[in-house]
């Protein structure tokens, strides 16, 4: 009968620690492979509501309205995830899977965050997607479908928005020293594991558990693996599409009377990308601000197929409403 002796164990741990090594290593590098090649970027956008409930008039608050928001924040934030909230908003953005299909609500959940602080009237919603676009629409709709919920119920307009769903403009890489840890951690134990096995069924004697040449040629075959990994890796990088494109707004002067229709403000703005080629359809006004004297700011977005953000500025003529 076999009983297990942690002796012949290491032992056979040493006997075969190349390959248990190459083996760890292998795994690591699979692991920086997935995070840098294969691994879906995703875009992060978020947008805030700040929740106040007012029972006075109308440019004053009270200590209770202070409370009651306090108490609504908490029921705001659960109606954020709720299966209605999830309706609305797939519905309005006809919100899709892989397949065409129309999202499923574990799917959606996924991928929002909600934050709403114990000592705060402030509900903040973060969507991560891998459309940037849709993630800001995503992170607007959660809020508006919520609000007009809120509103059902208590028949008051007591959630505004702080802040809109930005564009993002950089890609949330997933963290690479995660990915590598938990390659070489997978790879190295399933190593440990099998050699266990082979130890239980020779007998438990480490002297059974592998010939030198089998060691050896086990070792030349994880270097290969190895060398198959690196250059996949570095063939796929040197592949990848990362740069967005390149946004042209012509010279010409724009005169923006704030609350106009913002379409006017894409005359003469055009976007080429080097690989996917016009990309005009695509741009975005990501935000106008005014400045003094009359003037003002317009940011413009625009995105590629594998959806890389450009980002361009343009200086216009800002008049407001009287």
């Amino acid at each position: 009968m076999f009983s297990f002796d942690i002796k012949q164990y290491l032992k056979a741990l040493r006997l075969w620690i190349m390959p248990v090594t190459l083996l760890t290593v292998a795994g690591g590098l699979a692991g920086m492979v997935y995070c840098n090649v294969l691994a879906a970027p995703q875009y992060q956008s978020v947008s805030k509501a700040y929740v106040l409930s007012r029972s006075g008039e109308e440019n004053s608050f009270t200590a209770y309205d202070l409370q009651a928001g306090g108490l609504l924040t908490k029921d705001y934030a659960q109606i954020l995830t709720g299966m209605e909230t999830a309706r609305r908003v797939i519905g309005r953005l006809h919100l899709t899977d892989e397949e065409g299909n129309l999202l499923g609500y574990a799917d959606f959940i996924n991928c929002l965050d909600i934050e709403a602080l114990d000592e705060t009237r402030v509900v903040t919603v973060r969507v991560s997607h891998p459309d940037p676009y849709a993630a800001c629409d995503i992170a607007d709709a959660v809020q508006e479908a919520a609000m007009e919920q809120l509103h059902e119920v208590v028949n008051e307009d007591v959630v505004s928005f702080l802040q809109h769903g930005n564009i993002p403009t950089g890609r949330n890489v997933p963290v690479l020293s995660l990915y590598v840890l938990a390659g070489a951690a997978g790879a190295g134990s399933a190593a440990a594991l099998v050699i266990l096995l082979i130890l239980i069924c020779r007998g438990g004697q480490a002297a059974n558990t592998g010939s030198v040449i089998l060691r050896r040629g086990v070792s030349a075959a994880l270097l290969a693996l190895i060398a198959v990994l690196m250059l996949f890796r570095s063939n796929k990088r040197q592949n990848l599409d990362l740069a967005g494109p390149e946004i042209s707004i012509a010279d010409t002067q724009i005169v923006y009377q704030d609350g106009a229709p913002v379409e006017t403000l894409l005359t003469g703005v055009t976007a080429v990308d080097e690989k996917d080629g016009d990309c005009t359809a695509s741009i975005r006004i990501s935000g106008i601000f005014p400045q003094d004297g009359g003037r003002g700011t317009v940011i413009y977005t625009a995105k590629d197929k594998e959806q890389n953000i450009s980002v361009a500025e343009r200086q216009i003529d800002y008049e407001t409403a009287e």
